[in-house]
């Protein structure tokens, strides 16, 4: 499987991490974290830039553990498990699935008041670190 994919222009915003050969991040392949500093970067990237300038890698085991959430060892190759707190994550490495639930409703709060899991996902596509860190911000898991 493929560490790295060409990102789309869609995906960039704010926070978004990619790597770049373009001429104005370096000439090696460099992290780059978007920023308000470039604002430039939008029209470069449409008016001269090409696609093979850029590359953003695929979601890994280190890059979920970064962001707080612990391996289950018993997890296999087909579907990751983490745990962060009250929440179960599993991922799947080859279709770039991604799932969440709470683990012990009584243990929610907002469980126990709506009857609803507030952080259950039934399969979304994650591709990357930022896709992930921005989904746990709009659930309040940051």
């Amino acid at each position: 499987m493929n560490k790295y994919y060409t990102p789309e222009i869609e995906e960039f915003h704010f926070g978004f991490e990619f790597e770049s050969n373009y001429v104005l991040f370096g000439k090696d392949w460099t992290k780059v974290v978007l920023s308000e500093e470039h604002d430039w970067f939008y029209s470069s990237y449409v008016n001269d830039a090409v696609p093979t300038e850029f590359r953003v890698k695929y979601l890994d085991k280190e890059d979920i553990e970064s962001l707080g959430w612990k391996f289950d060892k018993i997890s296999n190759e087909g579907q990751w498990k983490f745990f962060k707190d009250n929440i179960c994550l599993y991922y799947r490495p080859k279709t770039h699935e991604l799932g969440m639930f709470t683990i012990d409703p009584s243990k929610s709060d907002y469980m126990m008041k709506h009857i609803m899991d507030n952080k259950q996902i039934h399969i979304l596509i994650i591709k990357n670190k930022s896709e992930l860190k921005k989904l746990m911000k709009q659930l309040n898991i940051l």
